[in-house]
């Protein structure tokens, strides 16, 4: 089984439909996007933390209330979407220091009590709200029997100069919830054994100089039994494959036969509906749909987002269609590999002999995949 997840943005939908979050029409909204994201083979959901689950402040201290939260997995797990559950961030870096998000706080009788601001994770206070969530979260997860689907992420994205805060910050999840499996997309590899899945961007396993510490980390990592993905964003261009605008469909195509030629059981996306406001820009509207909005230039044309909005439902497109053909296109070779691995190798190997160097003629790989499919007959 692959382990594909493309990061929905659930709360800006409400606003996009114009319906009341949480409401009952949002749920349902909510439902349409699992029920197309199963159709298209995805298997793994990134529910928003907070606010699905309350947090609640009394005389005794911090209680949460995971109701929400539940019915959220449930309805995409019965939509046939979970699979895998990820924990989003508990923390958030601006390259300087690392903290918690700022969190509502309920009082016993489920008002607003107050806001409580971002903390730094070095803080008695981040100390103090972790060592009461993370064992609740563990309990929870356990009785719901998710304990080994779920993976819990720490922050985003860390560079060699956040390694030591992402390494501390993990170490506490490890301490309060030693259960609970951590992942990442990652950009450094001086973590230590901070994590259980590392995901590493594409470019990491196949570039030019420099790039000879990273292939032979995650190598060593899979020797060791260690469960390595890959992830885009915003990049690889040139020459890899991707999932542009810009970009031929065949590049694409290539994206999940990479995960069965180099042994990635897991993609992680960030972009499946980019229907929420950041950097001060609308990602998904029609005005902007090509340009990610980050920056003047379109860089990563169409990166933000694989569906498009339609009548609350998401509106597919080519490049989703291709993504759900590039993921049974793993699931064919795996079957395959069972019976017959080395004929499965060579079949990947004769139109992907390397990350860069696929096969661009439409026609050879069409060849190839028939080829794929009547070894299966």
């Amino acid at each position: 089984h692959l382990w594909v997840v493309n990061h929905l943005r659930a709360e800006p939908l409400a606003e996009f439909y114009g319906v009341e979050p949480w409401s009952p029409e949002h749920w349902e909204i909510l439902k349409n996007f699992a029920e197309d994201m199963a159709l298209h083979r995805q298997s793994m959901i990134n529910p928003p933390m907070f606010p699905l689950v309350k947090v609640i402040k009394d005389k005794k201290g911090f209680s949460f209330d995971f109701t929400m939260y539940d019915h959220f997995v449930e309805l995409f797990k019965k939509a046939g979407v979970v699979g895998k559950i990820e924990g989003t961030p508990l923390g958030g870096s601006d390259r300087k220091t690392v903290s918690l998000p700022e969190i509502q706080i309920l009082n016993s009788e489920g008002k607003v009590a107050y806001r409580q601001p971002r903390l730094n994770i070095r803080s008695p206070e981040a100390r103090d709200f972790l060592s009461k969530f993370l064992p609740a979260l563990e309990k929870h997860l356990g009785e719901k029997g998710w304990l080994d689907i779920y993976l819990q992420r720490i922050f985003d994205e860390p560079r060699d100069e956040d390694a030591k805060e992402f390494r501390f910050l993990s170490s506490m999840v490890k301490e309060f919830s030693p259960k609970i499996k951590r992942m990442e997309p990652i950009l450094s590899v001086d973590l230590e054994d901070a994590l259980d899945v590392w995901i590493p961007p594409l470019e990491h396993f196949e570039g030019g100089i420099g790039f000879d510490r990273y292939q032979n980390f995650f190598r060593e990592l899979q020797k060791q039994g260690k469960e390595v993905w890959f992830y885009t964003c915003f990049s690889p261009r040139g020459s890899y494959p991707n999932r542009f605008i810009d970009f031929p469909l065949i590049k694409q195509r290539y994206l999940h036969w990479i995960n069965f030629k180099y042994d990635l059981p897991g993609f992680l996306h960030w972009g499946y509906n980019g229907a929420y406001k950041i950097w001060g820009r609308l990602y998904w509207n029609y005005r902007n749909e090509f340009c990610c909005g980050i920056q003047r230039e379109c860089y990563a044309p169409g990166d933000a987002f694989i569906v498009y909005p339609g009548e609350k439902r998401p509106l597919s497109c080519l490049r989703y269609e291709i993504h759900r053909k590039s993921i049974e296109d793993y699931e064919l070779l795996r079957s395959l590999s069972n019976r017959n691995p080395k004929l499965a190798e060579e079949i990947v190997d004769s139109v992907l002999p390397s990350i860069t160097g696929y096969e661009r003629r439409i026609e050879k790989f069409n060849s190839v995949w028939r080829r794929l499919v009547e070894a299966l007959s």
